[in-house]
């Protein structure tokens, strides 16, 4: 099986994976989530990995990143970043106003790995 192919399979695994997340779980109903990066470009190749994004209001957020620290799952207090796996790819947590500011014209190139 080719790397591309694996991701594909790697997808619906991990999307399962955090809708189960024992944090995740409780705000489920509440949170969006998106492929971003090459694979959900369609340019994915060996070098590629999975990047998701989990959107949602702000009390959310705030809610599951204090959730995340009070379980030791991270210590960040400004959000959650996080590997999928061994580094197979990562997700992080946005509210969505953070994902509106992320695609002015400005924003989009680098932070969607968007050629411009």
């Amino acid at each position: 099986m080719d790397h591309v192919t694996e991701l594909g399979q790697l997808v619906t695994t991990y999307s399962e994976a955090l809708h189960h997340h024992s944090v995740l779980h409780r705000y489920w109903s509440a949170l969006s989530l998106v492929l971003k990066g090459s694979y959900a470009r369609g340019d994915a190749d060996q070098y590629s990995d999975l990047d998701f994004v989990l959107v949602t209001d702000a009390a959310n957020f705030s809610a599951i990143v204090a959730d995340y620290r009070a379980a030791g799952l991270s210590h960040r207090a400004d959000g959650i970043f996080l590997p999928l796996g061994d580094w197979d790819g990562h997700y992080n947590l946005m509210t969505f106003e953070q994902l509106q500011a992320a695609l002015t014209p400005a924003a989009t190139a680098s932070l969607w790995n968007i050629a411009t």
